[in-house]
């Protein structure tokens, strides 16, 4: 049990760590928080179209794609498909909410 928190506890920095050097403008602690979570899930690859959005001040474009990013590959009869991840509607609501208050 001491391993796993060790090795979620590193993820979680790290994730501090790329949104601190990737993202250049001021968030609030609630857009830096939603920004860490996405970016543990989806990485830092998966979560530079975010970045990119942010950046550029596009705050509800941020909260669209953050929003988007539901879906997940499946094999069904030997080919991979979409399908929606129905646990990560909530996530991705939550994740974006702080992007859509900024005004």
């Amino acid at each position: 049990m001491v391993q796993v928190e060790a090795e979620f506890s590193s993820r979680v920095q790290e994730a501090e760590r790329t949104v601190e050097r990737r993202v250049t403008v001021d968030l609030t602690q609630e857009q830096f928080d939603a920004l860490v979570s996405f970016t543990f899930n989806r990485g830092s690859t998966g979560a530079t179209p975010v970045f990119d959005l942010v950046n550029a001040g596009d705050f509800d474009g941020a909260a669209n794609r953050i929003s988007s990013e539901v879906y997940g590959r499946t094999k069904k009869n030997g080919k991979s498909v979409m399908v929606l991840l129905k646990g990560l509607v909530s996530r991705r609501k939550e994740e974006s909410a702080p992007f859509r208050e900024k005004k």
